[in-house]
């Protein structure tokens, strides 16, 4: 026998069934947490989430929840305050940081209002295995992974060279892991002809082109390791010859006044594949782009560079 007569397979059970009850409800209130919340800021946000979470008809909180389902938001408010400001056992640092600790604080607030409102041997049970917790040091957070962005590669293109910086970007999404040419801070790029293309909208006013190619990309969440990194690895910039002007005039909307200055910027991708972006310049500001593979410019997309 243990301590208050319980077998270890007992307290066992009695502080998994707790725990089940605090995981699925913290599981509600972690991802609403900030990278760091001072302790009052951080309890005022999670009570209203735990007397909704605790009282949903789903909860495993309700299974032994003998009152009225009506009473049940403020009986798990009034658990939640003497959890939070009357046990000892449950002790909070001064500060919440990351996702970790408010998953790790908030399944003990939640096996705490369970604890209490059973009473009895749960409560007996928690307030050892707390005394048994709070003697344990505090891990350090783990850190997250360093993407692609933060890391890039020795010969990934990161930066745009003058003056191409100053009308277009590489961005970068760790999630899709993948680049991106997009304009610059200050310029609006509108597609008049994708000829194929998929863009990526950062928004109803931006277009963007991807370093996969001119094909349907859609990323829902972070890919696996394994996924390819998209990336542009080389940059050549060259400006078009007056012999060369007639030609790539050509590529724009029919009736466009012919421009004097065109600059070509290459982008080569890991993949293997080569963009040509030609940029029409007048009065010194960027206002198409037009977007070719491989050097095939049938297919092209064509895009109006604004001011924004």
């Amino acid at each position: 026998m243990t301590r208050q007569g319980f077998a270890p397979g007992v307290r066992r059970g009695f502080a998994q069934g707790l725990m089940v009850m605090a995981v699925l409800t913290a599981s509600a209130i972690a991802p609403a947490q900030t990278p760091s919340l001072p302790r009052a800021q951080w309890l005022a946000n999670a009570r209203p989430m735990f007397m909704l979470g605790l009282c949903a008809d789903t909860s495993p909180f309700r299974k032994v929840y003998k009152e009225s389902v009506a009473s049940c938001p403020a009986r798990v408010g009034e658990l939640f305050d003497e959890c939070a400001a009357r046990t000892p056992e449950v002790v909070l640092p001064e500060t919440i940081v990351g996702v970790e600790q408010a998953n790790k604080y908030g399944s003990i607030v939640g096996e705490c209002i369970s604890a209490h409102y059973m009473g009895g041997a749960p409560l007996e049970v928690f307030n050892a295995i707390q005394a048994v917790t709070n003697e344990m040091p505090e891990q350090p957070a783990s850190t997250p992974p360093v993407g692609m962005c933060a890391s890039p590669r020795p010969d990934t293109v990161s930066t745009l060279s003058s003056p191409y910086a100053g009308w277009a970007s590489i961005e970068c999404d760790d999630a899709q892991k993948m680049q991106f040419l997009a304009p610059a801070d200050g310029y609006v790029w509108t597609v008049e002809r994708n000829g194929g293309f998929s863009p990526q909208h950062k928004s109803q006013r931006s277009y963007r082109i991807s370093a996969a190619g001119p094909v349907p990309i859609f990323a829902f969440g972070p890919l696996p390791d394994r996924a390819p990194r998209h990336e542009f690895v080389k940059q050549v910039p060259s400006l078009m010859s007056a012999q060369q002007l007639d030609g790539v005039n050509a590529l724009l909307p029919e009736g466009t006044a012919p421009y004097q200055t065109i600059h070509q910027l290459d982008l080569n991708t890991r993949r293997g594949l080569i963009y040509s972006f030609f940029i029409y310049v007048r009065d010194a500001s960027p206002e198409w782009v037009v977007a070719c593979v491989n050097y095939q410019c049938g297919p092209r997309a064509i895009i109006r560079v604004t001011r924004g």
